[in-house]
């Protein structure tokens, strides 16, 4: 399931409403006044797009071993959130390559492929340079938690206990660093934190984390 958006759409409520009359049974009054409906999910999967501050495309991935959609309907509002457990996450943060005279190539603000750190007068002579040897990578963000909530309102993610984990991966395809999530290129930066939350806002993706401890593991290569 691919989504562009985390809102809720009427026909995700009218789904959940009718699973819940469904266990209720023929008896079940019609569904007028405030009421909370539960739904238990095995497999969570959520694989959005987001876009960084230079217009790149990136993919973030939320898995879960399990998940309770909790629906809780008032006479004015309607919210859902998700109790997940056994919580994985996978966000991009930056695609770029590495040239063959090991300079970085990055995305400018006007789509240019120029060197890290570079003056724009470089940006004509770096924009074939992907196609001409250099390797495609990619800047991935990590955490796991045993649990974590994730409203679909507000496109917030909270989590306590949180491992995190920083690190460079070849290709740029979320699925490339998933694939290989030891095969480091550069070092890596692992932490725990006693808390952690995403949020998404105009399809860009903000990171906080509280209670942060870190330290950097060399690279394999």
């Amino acid at each position: 399931m691919l989504w562009h958006s985390t809102h809720i759409t009427p026909e995700d409520v009218a789904t959940l409403e009718a699973y819940t009359l469904s266990c209720q049974g023929a008896s079940a009054q019609p569904l007028a006044q405030a009421y909370s409906a539960k739904q238990a999910r095995k497999g969570v999967r959520r694989d959005i797009l987001l876009l960084n501050s230079h217009g790149q495309r990136l993919g973030l991935r939320l898995e879960a071993n399990s998940g309770e959609l909790v629906l809780t309907k008032s006479m004015d509002s309607t919210t859902v959130v998700e109790n997940l457990r056994g919580v994985s996450c996978y966000m991009q943060e930056e695609l770029y390559y590495i040239l063959p005279d090991k300079r970085e190539a990055i995305q400018n603000a006007h789509g240019a492929w120029v060197a890290r750190e570079s003056s724009a007068s470089t940006a004509d002579t770096l924009l074939a340079l992907p196609t001409r040897g250099a390797k495609p990578m990619q800047k991935v963000r990590t955490f796991q938690s045993e649990t974590a909530q994730y409203s679909y309102h507000s496109q917030n993610l909270t989590a306590e206990n949180v491992q995190l984990m920083n690190f460079a991966a070849k290709g740029h395809q979320l699925d490339d660093a998933m694939a290989m999530p030891y095969a480091r290129t550069a070092s890596s930066l692992r932490a725990t934190a006693k808390s952690a939350a995403f949020s998404l806002e105009d399809n860009q993706l903000k990171f906080t984390a509280q209670g942060l401890k870190a330290n950097i593991v060399p690279s394999r290569e």
